[in-house]
């Protein structure tokens, strides 16, 4: 396993920053996806809800990610 380190930017809603951290903790991890969770939430529409179709590029987009 390589030690490069994929770099996301996305760029809609207002911005979420967070500290370089060189070693985080899990609870630091917890904490800036529960932030991301919730800011993607406050996004959506209140009465969104996730089509149950075949979800195009979802395997693409997770091996591209992870």
């Amino acid at each position: 396993m390589s030690n490069y380190r994929k770099t996301l930017t996305v760029r809609f809603g207002e911005p979420l920053s967070f500290p370089q951290v060189k070693h985080p903790k899990r609870q630091d991890i917890d904490t800036v996806l529960e932030t991301l969770e919730k800011g993607l939430v406050e996004l959506l529409p209140s009465h969104y809800q996730e089509p149950d179709e075949l979800k195009l590029f979802s395997g693409f987009l997770n091996h591209f990610f992870c």
